[in-house]
């Protein structure tokens, strides 16, 4: 339980930073150009470690690499709905919808079988809404840059990014983590998102040019920090607390919200500092 707990948190810090950065990359070279390079950089990071090692996962049956292209496809859906909704709409009001992925997980894990004690279902909701209430939207927070002033845009990108991942995530703890373990599963899904995301640029007219400059070596770090995040996050199912590190997970939106409330100046209202007091007492019990 307490490895899931800080393998949980330690997902949520790396996603938080990654979207932050992310915010900007997609403003600057679009959604599905910030996605492919991000995907490609981490995949490359991930085949050097390889380099050093000698994975055993290619023993695995066929079903779990067969499940693992699904989660692959689902991954590159998700990311780039995500994405989108960063370049088109608020993050004060996309953030908290995408981060309601965990909900659908931990439905489908509980419907799997997974066991969930009374006091983690208080922590749970606890974190739930927190998450919630921290990445409202501030009614004070007015247009954000780059962004739209209708608060609604971006919205349906943000739920579709929400269903994605929580189908994912449960894929990824009930049918390819234990079979190919957290590293290999996180290479495979790298992989065949690159791919898929390559096969599909041209017929959908989307630039794969290499940015330059600053918005470089941003995606360099967006690559490195969700590769970290996903790698956490797999080794955390490998407990087998699932729907826990899921909702851990999920605090990579309150991480983003508090980055753009400290270094671009946005501010919380009340409602999102009781969310934040909520959160930390969800992630209190969890951790018990």
């Amino acid at each position: 339980m307490v490895m899931s707990f800080i393998l949980g948190l330690a997902t949520a810090i790396s996603w938080g930073v990654a979207d932050f950065l992310a915010r900007e990359t997609s403003r600057e070279v679009g959604a599905f150009r910030s996605l492919f390079f991000m995907q490609a950089f981490g995949l490359g990071l991930l085949s050097a470690i390889f380099l050093w090692m000698d994975p055993s996962a290619f023993d695995a049956p066929r079903s779990a690499w067969d499940w693992a292209a699904v989660a692959g496809i689902l991954s590159a859906a998700a990311v780039l709905a995500l994405y989108r909704s960063f370049e088109i709409g608020t993050l004060a009001v996309v953030a908290p919808v995408s981060a309601g992925y965990p909900a659908l997980t931990a439905l489908l894990s509980i419907a799997s079988g997974e066991r969930v004690s009374f006091d983690r279902w208080i922590g749970i909701a606890l974190v739930l809404v927190g998450v919630g209430l921290t990445v409202g939207a501030a009614k004070n927070a007015g247009e954000s840059p780059g962004g739209s002033s209708n608060p609604r845009a971006g919205v349906g990108w943000a739920l579709a990014a929400a269903f994605g991942f929580g189908v994912m995530f449960w894929l990824l703890g009930f049918r390819v983590v234990p079979e190919l373990g957290g590293l290999m599963s996180v290479w495979t899904l790298r992989l065949v998102a690159t791919m898929a995301l390559g096969a599909v640029a041209w017929p959908a007219r989307q630039s794969l040019r290499l940015p330059r400059g600053k918005v470089l070596w941003m995606l360099v770090a967006v690559g490195g920090l969700d590769v970290t995040a996903y790698v956490a996050n797999n080794f955390g199912m490998e407990f087998h607390h699932v729907s826990i590190v899921a909702v851990l997970g999920s605090l990579y939106a309150a991480v983003t919200v508090l980055l753009a409330a400290v270094v671009l100046r946005e501010k919380l209202n009340g409602k999102q500092w009781v969310g934040v007091a909520l959160i930390f007492a969800g992630v209190v019990i969890l951790s018990l």
